[in-house]
């Protein structure tokens, strides 16, 4: 039998061969075939399927008990910070303090840096001023006078 050429695409290149797709018939039955040599080892044994679904629920056990775990401990030092950073600042309400009057274009973050606190950061400083003069915001006015914490103690 001849193969047809077929030309798909640029005349350019070169002809090619179009492979077409062949269908076998693989309904026959085969005959068994003895093995022509004795099996030296014990055929192998795959694990049942209650076994398998058992490993299953243990990878979703162990998966939620160590996402538990993560979630704990992030729990934990978000706390633990926050807690740390609410004893700096109850530290800061028996302080010395100092007073400071407000002029015109002063912020609380400029008299935070003009003021700063040994071991707390500006933003630190502003909570604590707020805190201090019990400011629900940032607006100020020109002559208020705000106690300012020195030190923490």
């Amino acid at each position: 039998m001849k193969s047809q050429i077929r030309v798909v695409g640029n005349l350019a290149l070169a002809p090619a061969e179009e492979h077409r797709f062949t269908v076998i018939d693989g309904s026959a039955a085969q005959k068994a075939v003895a093995p022509s040599r004795p099996q030296l080892f014990a055929p192998i044994a795959y694990p049942s399927r209650t076994v398998l679904e058992g490993a299953k629920m243990n990878d979703k056990l162990v998966f939620t008990l160590a996402a538990l775990a993560v979630s704990v401990c992030v729990a934990g030092t978000i706390f633990m910070g926050s807690a740390s950073s609410d004893s700096k600042l109850n530290a800061l309400l028996n302080a010395p303090t100092k007073i400071v009057e407000v002029t015109t274009g002063d912020t609380l973050w400029n008299i935070a840096e003009k003021n700063p606190i040994d071991g707390l950061s500006i933003t630190e400083t502003v909570d604590a001023i707020k805190m201090v003069n019990d400011l629900d915001s940032g607006l100020l006015v020109p002559g208020m006078e705000l106690s300012v914490p020195t030190a923490a103690r």
